[in-house]
């Protein structure tokens, strides 16, 4: 089964299971307060999770979330063991994508992941952040790269740690490469 291009939110305590869905493609998944199950999710290309007020998910299948944005906020996990490439995947201009961790207890654990390829169109940004004690870990990643390809000016890849306790986990990483790396005075390149 799939459920493409919309909107699933689970609020205020409540538990939901999805015991059928396969694709979520371009689908954003909100969990506030809330539990959900996911058993066979396998695809969430284009889509976002977001957890909030100690939200929780369950997702032991999913492996494709390409183009995708994340986002745990406190006492908040998102676990994704079978996932081993993260691509931004941009098909259009000024497309931004997010892995970020914000919070005491926040964790995104994409530890399988080896490999993480920009986007190939202008102003194609991917951000991992780990915010005020957040921790994003990509400890099995060995390359990050901007390609080489497609329009390269104003693309980015930009990794922060930001507040205490705060922690990119990269320790399997050899090669980091960014085509259009420049500082604007902000910092971020």
């Amino acid at each position: 089964k799939s459920f493409t291009s919309g909107r699933l939110e689970i609020a205020d305590g409540n538990t939901w299971n999805f015991p059928a869905l396969t694709d979520g493609t371009d689908t954003e998944i909100e969990i506030r307060r809330g539990v959900g199950h996911f058993p066979v999710l396998t695809t969430l290309q284009y889509g976002s999770l977001r957890l909030t007020g100690r939200g929780s998910v369950s997702l032991p299948g999913l492996q494709n979330i390409n183009g995708s944005s994340l986002y745990a906020g406190p006492a908040s996990t998102i676990s994704l063991p079978q996932v081993t490439q993260y691509a931004h995947a941009s098909n259009g201009n000024y497309q931004h994508r997010t892995l970020r961790a914000e919070g005491v207890g926040s964790l995104i654990d994409l530890s399988g992941v080896t490999r993480i390829p920009g986007g190939t169109h202008y102003n194609s940004r991917l951000f991992i952040e780990a915010v005020n004690g957040g921790n994003v870990k990509l400890s099995g990643t060995t390359t990050i790269g901007d390609p080489t390809t497609g329009v390269v000016q104003y693309r980015s890849i930009d990794v922060s740690a930001i507040g205490t306790g705060s922690l990119v986990e990269l320790d399997a990483l050899v090669s980091y490469s960014d085509e259009y790396a420049f500082d604007l005075g902000d910092g971020l390149y």
